[in-house]
């Protein structure tokens, strides 16, 4: 994005819309940076169900560091968007896939998992650059 690609509508006292103006020099950031600055006044771009449940997941191992959290955890990670691209996002879901496959008893699934994992991740790449 470019200066002057992006403005901040705010909510007027009256209860219409405003335009902010003198916004700074945005060249170079990242969307996430852009919407975690004070103009848009977002501490986060994970969704807030999330952050909150990541929370209460650090304070329940601080609170009993014994405490299993295998299946929280993983059912929590799920839900987490990783990666900055559509690339990115699509490789991190081919992983969850192909380790999702491997841990599943061997009947009926392919001997080579692994090489499937990374031929549907190329195949996906392929097709996200054609469209």
């Amino acid at each position: 994005m470019e200066d002057d690609e992006v403005i901040v509508l705010t909510r007027t006292p009256d209860g219409g819309v405003g335009r902010l103006n003198d916004l700074p020099k945005i060249s170079g950031m990242r969307a996430e940076q852009l919407l975690t600055s004070e103009y848009f006044g977002l501490s986060s771009t994970i969704d807030p169900d999330v952050q909150l449940d990541i929370a209460r997941l650090a304070q329940g191992v601080a609170t009993d560091p014994d405490r299993a959290i295998g299946i929280e955890a993983k059912e929590l990670v799920s839900r987490l968007t990783v990666g900055d691209s559509a690339t990115a996002q699509i490789i991190h879901d081919a992983l969850l896939r192909y380790l999702r496959e491997r841990e599943q008893p061997t009947d009926g699934l392919s001997p080579n998992v692994r090489a499937d994992a990374v031929e549907a991740v190329l195949q996906a790449l392929r097709k996200s650059q054609a469209g």
